[in-house]
């Protein structure tokens, strides 16, 4: 009977409102082998866009983000003799607006995350963060308009880092979550492992040039809705049935929401026998599509959830996806 009552007091019925479905929809597709992206519409037509490379650079990365809106675009090109790195923007016309050298880096940002949220609101901005090559990290917001500049930087040996006691290892990296506003939010993550069940995330005020810790972000695999800023998260949960002690590293067995207007966090969705994968918002912030796979690893499929945690429909084996983003709408 006590099991019965801790279950339905942690499974939370979550149903705050969603917007209204707006009429058709577009999405652009990625070639790193060429630079191009290829803009679907809903409509069935497309068309292309030829990201340029600038003197000195012959590799793309093969992640690009996308601002609010549809443009413009930061990607990251190379040198594959030397190494070095550069982040460029350009905008829906294919030109270059600024462009900022990094130093030797071991990881950064867009491994882990390209989604719009990268960007400011009016898209004005860019915030990217990077592990160097030789141990410590650095975040920049760098302006996205023609010739745009480094207005801010936040590095892992600086006194405010030092202040919260952030740590500056070699390998890890500022992954960025969130830039609203004048604050960027971020979580540190470590290279070259299987990553963590759990993760501490830190907001840097630019106005007050303030870090201080963000429980919105506990997770790597997790999706904000910007209208209302709730993050939905995958996340292991010992409170809830489950199967850890099979899987190798950790099972993520629930979904868990944030709701900012709370400032709590909450399950809504349990899988017992599951590790959860890739938590998104789809439909106008309605439901959630979300991945799950049992401990032999050899089997995925991706279910609809709704927000009262109730399952809508299993997608087909037979659909691939490695991931899914930019679907809120």
């Amino acid at each position: 009977m006590r099991k019965i009552a801790v279950w339905l007091l942690i499974l939370v019925v979550w149903v705050w409102p969603a917007q209204a479905q707006t009429a058709g929809w577009m999405a652009w597709l990625f070639d790193g082998e060429t630079g191009v992206l290829t803009q679907v519409r809903a409509d069935g037509t497309s068309s292309t866009l030829l990201l340029p490379m600038p003197p000195g650079f012959d590799t793309f990365f093969r992640r690009v983000a996308v601002g609010r809106g549809g443009s413009p675009f930061a990607y990251i090109v190379y040198n594959n003799t030397s190494f070095q790195g550069q982040l460029a923007v350009a905008d829906s016309s294919g030109s270059v607006l600024t462009r900022f050298n990094l130093p030797l880096t071991l990881s950064d940002t867009f491994e882990f995350n390209t989604g719009e949220e990268l960007f400011n609101e009016d898209n004005s901005a860019l915030a990217f963060g990077y592990s160097l090559d030789g141990g410590g990290w650095a975040i920049i917001v760098l302006e996205t308009r023609l010739n745009g500049t480094v207005t801010a930087v936040l590095r892992s040996d600086d006194v405010l880092a030092g202040m919260l006691g952030l740590p500056g290892g070699f390998g890890l990296t500022p992954v960025v979550r969130q830039f609203v506003g004048r604050a960027v939010t971020f979580t540190l993550v470590q290279s070259g492992t299987e990553g963590q069940p759990y993760y501490d995330s830190y907001t840097w005020d630019l106005n007050a040039n303030t870090i201080t810790m963000n429980p919105a972000f506990p997770s790597l695999d997790a999706d904000t809705w910007l209208p209302t800023g709730e993050t939905v998260m995958s996340l292991s949960d010992d409170r809830l049935p489950n199967q850890s002690e099979t899987f190798i590293f950790w099972q993520a067995n629930t979904l868990h929401v944030y709701d900012p207007l709370s400032a709590a966090r909450f399950p809504f969705y349990s899988a017992p026998a599951e590790s959860l994968y890739w938590p998104r918002f789809i439909q106008n912030g309605e439901l959630i599509l979300v991945s799950g796979s049992p401990a032999s690893g050899t089997s995925s499929q991706w279910r609809v959830i709704r927000r009262d945690g109730s399952l809508v429909g299993l997608l087909p084996t037979s659909l691939m996806l490695n991931d899914v983003a930019g679907v809120a709408d």
